[in-house]
């Protein structure tokens, strides 16, 4: 592999392109199959997006290396999700169709393309969280003492 690593690189985006269409096709082939089970469209939303972002994952592990959907400046999960609850939507009103699947499927590759090319991320959560210039160390900014009220 470490010989081959120059030719692999030229072709990321031709592989994101890729992996942007099968994330938009199996969000939404998995929240479909949830609702022709009989799942609720919030269980099959769920399950739309761990379709989607299953592939991902286990072609990331195979290949031995970190999985997109953890990659902090990189948004992954979302698209898929936004496809599937645009699925889910359409299915329960009953507009779902052959047009509307590609419509669909258009909008999760769109933005899938889009956010990696402009590099959109969602914030993190805070880490640690405090309060500033509350001199405590704790969240509520008492402090970490024994829990003995100071008068």
């Amino acid at each position: 592999m470490y010989f081959l690593y120059s030719s692999v690189q030229r072709y990321t985006s031709l592989l994101v392109l890729f992996d942007a269409g099968g994330l938009a096709l199996f969000c939404i082939t998995g929240t479909l199959k949830a609702l022709a089970l009989g799942m609720n469209p919030v269980a099959a939303v769920l399950l739309g997006v761990t379709t989607a972002v299953g592939g991902g994952l286990l072609r990331d592990i195979t290949a031995n290396e970190v999985p997109q959907l953890f990659n902090p400046g990189d948004l992954y999960a979302l698209p898929a999700f936004t496809g599937a609850a645009l699925t889910a939507l359409l299915w329960v009103t009953g507009a779902f169709n052959a047009l509307t699947a590609c419509v669909v499927a258009a909008v999760v590759f769109a933005f899938r393309v889009v956010a990696w090319r402009r590099s959109w991320y969602v914030p993190l959560a805070v880490h640690g969280w405090h309060r500033r210039g509350s001199g405590g160390s704790g969240a509520d900014g008492a402090g970490s003492g024994s829990g003995a009220r100071r008068s």
